[in-house]
């Protein structure tokens, strides 16, 4: 859904403007998973997840605008693999990130994986 206003968006706002705000809101949204319990209703979450969902397209759509901004068009397809291979290594490091941080969580308390071990990835990740 975010595609439709994207345009829009970005010249609203200024392209810069819209990828600072755009990747602190995101952040934020990932943070705000670090509040989750079993208690919080559905609907509250599947509402955030939807929302941070707008910005980070919001964002990427940004980032990979740039990523072709100063590229001649016949060199864009070879850009193409570099630009998706570096988006895909950025997901996976947070991937991983939020895995060590749940490892050495685990380690210090000597246990099993806690909420709170969770609460902690979400809020150090964003």
């Amino acid at each position: 859904g975010m595609k439709f206003v994207t345009k829009w968006f970005f010249r609203k706002t200024g392209f810069r403007n819209a990828l600072m705000y755009g990747s602190l809101i995101a952040a934020s949204f990932i943070a705000m998973n670090g509040f989750f319990t079993p208690a919080t209703p559905t609907a509250l979450i599947l509402g955030l997840l939807l929302v941070s969902g707008f910005f980070r397209s919001l964002f990427f759509t940004g980032a990979n605008a740039l990523a072709y901004a100063e590229v001649p068009n016949e060199q864009t397809s070879l850009a193409t693999p570099i630009a998706s291979v570096a988006q895909q290594i950025s997901i996976a490091l947070g991937v991983a990130v939020a895995g060590g941080i749940l490892e050495v969580s685990t380690n210090l308390h000597g246990g099993p994986l806690q909420l709170s071990d969770f609460h902690t990835a979400f809020f150090l990740v964003a």
